[in-house]
């Protein structure tokens, strides 16, 4: 761990991050999209960028759909600055049976609106082979 954990901005940012969690377990498209900024961006892989709500929730549905049921995140590291932070971790998700889905890394952009942490721009890539 590369952060102060106790501090308010990251025992905030580590809620919600276990939301994410919850709201996946859940399957709960809506859930996962509240995290967002209003013009927050998921950079997942092997897609285009995805920008606004409408379009968020979608990629999440399109998820769910898929049969993944659940994800663990480790932060890394936190860098906070002022309204905006950076989160650097590893990720493992899950299907909606349990089983490993896959494991990698991310990077995510908080910024502060309306005085809440959000997710701003939130990236990923795998850490298994791709063969």
């Amino acid at each position: 761990m590369n952060y102060d954990a106790t501090s308010e901005n990251a025992i905030a940012i580590e809620a919600i991050n276990q939301e994410l969690e919850a709201a996946m377990a859940a399957g709960s498209a809506s859930r996962l999209t509240a995290i967002y900024t209003k013009d927050g961006q998921l950079l997942p892989p092997n897609s285009p960028i995805i920008q606004g709500y409408d379009n968020i929730h979608a990629y999440w549905e399109s998820v769910f759909a898929m049969g993944i049921g659940g994800a663990d995140l480790e932060t890394i590291e936190l860098t906070e600055l002022g309204d905006i932070a950076i989160e650097i971790g590893e990720f493992v998700m899950k299907t909606t049976q349990g089983s490993l889905a896959d494991i990698g890394k991310y990077l995510i952009v908080w910024k502060k609106e309306q005085g809440q942490w959000k997710y701003h721009r939130d990236i990923w890539t795998s850490s298994q082979d791709a063969s």
